[in-house]
């Protein structure tokens, strides 16, 4: 009998110090609401993974969906066509939302730090931001950007910022340059060309981080459209920005009111210093499934993509990933203004006013996707 008792009373030990440390579910934490965080947060409202605590980090209220900023920025489309509402999907997946910036970022101890100064853990991460956080992070760069630059991200700033430079636009004549290297900043260029028609306007094919490279047909054909729509195209590099002048690489100076500076893979600096393995542009280095080469419970993605969004839910399960398709494979449909818009697959191009409504379709539809009840 005292035997028993024993052996009763060590069971009850064991178990009232389980049930004090209590079940604490692995953590998914999700920096940044870009579309492939979104598409997951949308197949939860169906498919939940209650096996986990999620976390979406995100300080806006909405995100911008790429494609349809040209739109926008061309006058064919109002900001609430272009945004999604980040309140009703939390609300229906239930996750914890922290409006917060990421001020450190920590791998080894799988941390990240907010600007409130509180430190959340992760077991697996999600990393689908803008490729710029703020005009700081590019003033070692490009200095007197952070002081006279306009930043095409986040979308969601630029986006409110805008109707400030339409305004002006109808005070005076601009002189405006758009500042990238990737097919989206020419987009840009071509839209705001769209929407102010008299202004002089320039583009500079000038890297800003380690953009996705774009097939030659689809750079010279962007490239011969833009010249076709009176934007003078330029290949320099930009060494400083002053109140009205942009200084290159050349040795000369162009004019310029405002310079809108389109970052393309370049990481904001407390990625940089994560501990993630990266590259000598500082860009995380991922094998093809979208997983950091160094930490495989770290997801990267830049663009939007389903594969990426399926490998989130995949890498919290044990299931098997899918290999994510390259930057350029299949159609790729590029607003090209004037109530155009250009078709890229498998290396060729052609452009016209019948794709222009296969793109809106094609917009709406993914759109009306994610944002559905």
């Amino acid at each position: 009998m005292t035997t028993l008792t024993s052996a009763l009373q060590k069971d009850i030990h064991l178990f009232s110090q389980t049930q004090s440390v209590g079940y604490e579910p692995n953590q998914l934490v999700l920096l940044g609401a870009g579309m492939s965080n979104i598409q997951l947060l949308r197949s939860m409202v169906e498919k939940p993974l209650p096996e986990l605590r999620i976390v979406l980090i995100h300080p806006l209220k909405t995100s911008i969906y790429p494609a349809r900023l040209p739109s926008f920025i061309a006058g064919e489309l109002g900001l609430e066509d272009c945004s999604i509402e980040l309140e009703p999907l939390v609300r229906q997946t239930g996750v914890r939302w922290l409006r917060r910036m990421v001020r450190r970022f920590d791998a080894q101890s799988q941390t990240l730090g907010l600007d409130n100064d509180i430190d959340v853990h992760y077991d697996w991460l999600s990393v689908n931001t803008p490729a710029l956080q703020t005009p700081h992070d590019a003033e070692h760069i490009i200095p007197g950007a952070a002081e006279f630059g306009l930043f095409l991200q986040p979308l969601e700033i630029f986006a409110t910022l805008w109707p400030q430079v339409l305004n002006v636009a109808q005070q005076r004549s601009l002189r405006l340059a758009v500042l990238g290297s990737s097919a989206f900043s020419m987009e840009i260029a071509l839209a705001i060309r769209q929407r102010l028609p008299h202004c002089a306007m320039t583009y500079i094919h000038t890297p800003l981080g380690a953009a996705p490279e774009i097939p030659e047909a689809v750079r010279l054909h962007m490239g011969q459209t833009l010249r076709a729509q009176r934007i003078n195209v330029l290949q320099d590099s930009v060494t400083s920005i002053s109140a009205t002048e942009l200084h290159l690489g050349c040795g000369a100076r162009l004019a310029c009111d405002i310079p809108l500076i389109c970052p393309a893979g370049l990481p904001p600096q407390w990625l940089q210093n994560s501990g993630l393995a990266h590259d000598a542009q500082q860009s995380i280095l991922t094998d093809s499934y979208g997983c950091s080469t160094s930490h495989p419970r770290v997801l990267c993605t830049t663009d939007y993509s389903t594969d990426a969004a399926n490998n989130i839910g995949a890498l919290t399960s044990g299931k098997n990933l899918r290999p994510i398709d390259p930057a350029w494979s299949g159609l790729h449909i590029l607003f090209a203004g004037s109530d155009q818009a250009m078709a890229c697959w498998s290396g060729k191009t052609m452009q016209g006013r019948s794709l222009t409504w296969l793109k809106r379709w094609a917009d709406r539809r993914t759109l009306a996707h994610l944002t559905a009840p």
